[in-house]
């Protein structure tokens, strides 16, 4: 039966492969125990290092790096997202898709090639963050462009200033309206903004993808033909 990286002491069965079979990995000549993946047999010594290098494990420093390399990206992909939706109007899903690839390849080589389900959560919610700040970022154009009465604008000379918030308070609200964005945004205007859901479904999954961790199969142990069963 087939087991994923899994190397617990089991009873060595006779394989097909015959004496004189080498491991895929380090080329060397197989005297006893293997593994096999698909058609390509594995010594035990690489079977276990490949295990170890595959398995999932959390590393702070690693997992910053592929932070701050996955915000630059998805910056770079909310500035482009930005720019085709203000110039034409309309939300072009490749451009979406786009994005959830810059953020997914960004945190992927910050991380340094590693991948697992932090490293996925991470491109998600930067992607996530990419859609909202798009959004948000229109929503302010908007409302910097419109043109306001004249009555109105009298009257907000005329009333005392409130009170501003704090820088704090400041960036906390924009964060806040920049994550409930795609929320407002497909729940106000759907069954119209199905299409856009769609697109941010593909571009969260686009980024999901890319930091996934490959699942690798042995089977084994197996002893050399040869040799005889254990």
């Amino acid at each position: 039966m087939s087991e994923e990286l899994q190397f617990d002491s089991a009873e060595p069965a006779s394989g097909s492969a015959a004496a004189g079979a080498t491991c895929a990995n380090c080329t060397r000549p197989i005297a006893d125990l293997y593994y096999e993946n698909g058609a390509r047999t594995f010594c035990a010594d690489c079977t276990h290092r490949i295990g170890d290098a595959l398995a999932p494990r959390f590393e702070a420093g690693r997992f910053v790096r592929a932070a701050l390399f996955g915000l630059g990206g998805a910056v770079g992909g909310a500035a482009v997202y930005f720019g085709v939706l203000a110039l034409t109007g309309y939300e072009v899903g490749l451009i979406a898709i786009l994005a959830g690839f810059m953020v997914g390849w960004t945190v992927h080589r910050g991380a340094g090639g590693k991948t697992g389900r932090s490293y996925q959560v991470l491109a998600v919610a930067l992607t996530y963050l990419a859609i909202g700040g798009t959004y948000m970022s229109f929503v302010l154009k908007e409302l910097r462009d419109e043109p306001r009465p004249a009555a109105s604008v009298a009257a907000d000379t005329a009333a005392p200033s409130a009170p501003q918030p704090g820088p704090v308070r400041a960036v906390a609200m924009l964060v806040g309206l920049t994550l409930a964005m795609p929320v407002i945004y497909i729940y106000g205007g759907f069954p119209g903004t199905l299409i856009s859901a769609l697109i941010m479904f593909f571009a969260l999954r686009q980024a999901w993808t890319m930091t996934r961790a490959p699942v690798v199969t042995f089977n084994g142990p197996y002893r050399i033909a040869a040799t005889g069963a254990a």
